[in-house]
């Protein structure tokens, strides 16, 4: 309110004013008293009245001012209107407002005539005001997301879901929850200090937290968690996700987290009265995470290569083997997994200058235990490294290892002269834990370095005078074998004997064994006779015969050397 006028203006006095209680069409409500129970006006100053409302005052309320309000010309004073609910009001919305100018009474401060009041305070109204039903319950479900078994250092781990529904219909009060508790328990569910094993716990929904705690207490069992604004309005569900980062020095244990009835605390938004939480029809309480075993994480993965290139590559030969890749979790039981998804693989010319692996391969093929794995796609001349893809992730445990045999599909218009695969610590594409402390360490097996290569191929022409070897040659008989590498033009019969010099027979290690056309290198010789005894230190002769279908015959013959 402000008196306005010049500085020789004298001051007014407002001592009565009228107000009107209307619905939310704009009417007027007859009894007042219903909705209200006292009035007050006050400044910031002082008390200007304070009145009980009465059955009889109908519609319009006159209000006297006990102390009536004295304005100075030009000051403009803030008049605050407040009042208490009636404790039977009913159900739904009213609105205070003032009358219209009749029902203001002011006087000049002098004369003590009245002075008009300008402008239409009958559009002057607070703020609606909607009177519900208490809040009875909330309602609570939820899911556990923990994993079976968890890295100590993880962070942002998913650990349980819990979803709340405010049950009542319109015209009942939000429900506020405050904060929730969140207990740790071992597996036979005794309290565990949440400090010990983890960092923070954060509360989120729609992905953004509403609640943190870090450091959580290393005593006691429990962590209360304060949200922030969460409300729930009649009617309504919302998702809240509590995750957890494991502790970087949290011993190995077992860890379940849990929120029961008592550890929700709900209140009504307008009273502030506490808010019981009841399960929701068809679930539970208390919710779980599900419990997990805290592990040390994985630290090391440890890549072997035994070559199984030849020394003879024909271009254009289906799926030749040219290695066999170990991977070994070398962490002790009890750590964690690793888990590989890809194989990055590429080629130099053997001399230690990189080539385009797409030059010399179509493909790139994986076995697991026998069987196709995994391939690349399909490559092109200027391709210059080979990803392997793998159909599933390959999960390592704790020291245990999976071989893979790579297989070479060669390309019939090759212009390399040798060849030869390897690999580095980047091309094992190991899935790093998500939001860890620690990365896995890939590295080579002891006394090898990155890159492992596997041994050169040198590219002949396809037959079988030009493919016909054998690798490794020397070799360590009775430790080692040595492989017989032939290219057969077409399908035929197969047979192969060693010889000492003088032509004394070692041993048949094929006889007349049918063989399709193609490059072979899958017979072995171990070193031994046909006695089983490892053969001494020198030189032997291999022979090699095939007889095509047609009867035509090819005779090959190969020096061995033995070193032991």
């Amino acid at each position: 309110m402000e008196s306005r006028g010049s500085d020789l203006s004298s001051d007014v006095s407002l001592s009565a004013f009228g107000l009107v209680l209307t619905d939310p069409g704009g009417s007027g409500i007859p009894d007042p008293a219903r909705y209200l129970r006292t009035i007050r006006v006050h400044t910031a100053l002082q008390v200007l009245a304070d009145r009980p409302f009465r059955s009889d005052d109908g519609e319009a309320v006159n209000v006297f001012l006990t102390n009536p309000l004295s304005l100075d010309v030009n000051l403009p004073v803030t008049v605050i209107l407040t009042g208490d609910i009636a404790p039977d009001a009913p159900y739904g919305v009213f609105q205070v407002g003032l009358m219209d100018t009749d029902s203001f009474v002011i006087r000049d401060a002098n004369t003590n005539h009245p002075v008009p009041v300008l402008g239409e305070p009958a559009s002057i109204a607070g703020n609606p005001i909607r009177i519900e039903h208490d809040a009875e319950r909330v309602e609570v479900s939820g899911a556990p997301e923990f994993p079976a078994v968890l890295s100590v250092g993880r962070r942002s781990v998913p650990a349980l879901t819990a979803v709340f529904r405010h049950p009542s219909t319109e015209g009942t009060a939000r429900i506020r929850v405050e904060s929730l508790t969140v207990r740790c328990r071992d597996q036979e569910s005794r309290p565990l200090a949440p400090g010990l094993v983890l960092n923070r716990v954060t509360v989120l929904r729609e992905g953004q937290p509403v609640g943190e705690v870090v450091d959580p207490p290393t005593d006691g069992g429990s962590v209360p968690v304060p949200l922030n604004d969460f409300f729930l309005e009649p009617g309504e569900s919302a998702e809240l996700h509590v995750e957890v980062d494991i502790a970087a020095a949290a011993p190995a244990t077992w860890l379940e987290l849990m929120v029961g009835a008592p550890d929700i605390d709900a209140v009504d938004a307008n009273r502030e009265a506490p808010v019981p939480a009841d399960p929701a029809p068809g679930a539970s309480l208390p919710l779980f995470s599900g419990l997990t075993r805290l592990e040390p994480p994985a630290r090391e993965l440890a890549v072997s290569l035994r070559s199984l290139m030849p020394p003879v590559l024909v271009p254009g030969a289906e799926e030749t083997p040219v290695g066999v890749l170990t991977l070994a979790n070398a962490d002790p039981e009890g750590s964690g997994l690793i888990r590989i998804m890809h194989l990055t693989v590429r080629a130099d010319d053997g001399t230690g200058t990189p080539v385009a692996i797409g030059r010399a391969a179509a493909r790139i093929v994986a076995y697991r235990d026998g069987e196709p794995w995994a391939t690349s796609a399909a490559l092109t001349p200027d391709s210059t490294t080979a990803e392997i893809h793998f159909p599933e992730t390959l999960y390592l445990e704790a020291a245990t290892s999976t071989d893979l045999e790579i297989r070479l599909v060669g390309r019939d218009d090759t212009d390399l002269p040798r060849l030869r695969l390897g690999w580095t610590a980047d091309g094992v594409g190991v899935v790093q834990p998500a939001g860890a402390l620690f990365e896995v360490l890939v590295r080579p097996e002891a006394g090898r370095t990155f890159p492992l290569w596997t041994d050169s191929g040198t590219f002949s022409a396809a037959s079988l005078a030009g493919s016909w070897s054998n690798f490794p040659n020397p070799f360590a008989a009775g430790r080692e074998d040595t492989r017989f590498v032939y290219y057969l033009p077409r399908e035929g019969t197969v047979t192969l004997r060693i010889y000492t010099p003088r032509g004394d027979e070692v041993l048949t290690l094929v006889d007349g064994a049918g063989r399709a056309p193609g490059l072979h290198q899958s017979d072995r010789w171990t070193g031994r006779n046909g006695r089983g005894s490892v053969v001494r230190n020198g030189v032997y002769i291999a022979e090699f015969e095939v007889v095509y279908g047609d009867g035509t015959r090819e005779r090959l013959l190969r020096k061995v050397a033995v070193v032991r």
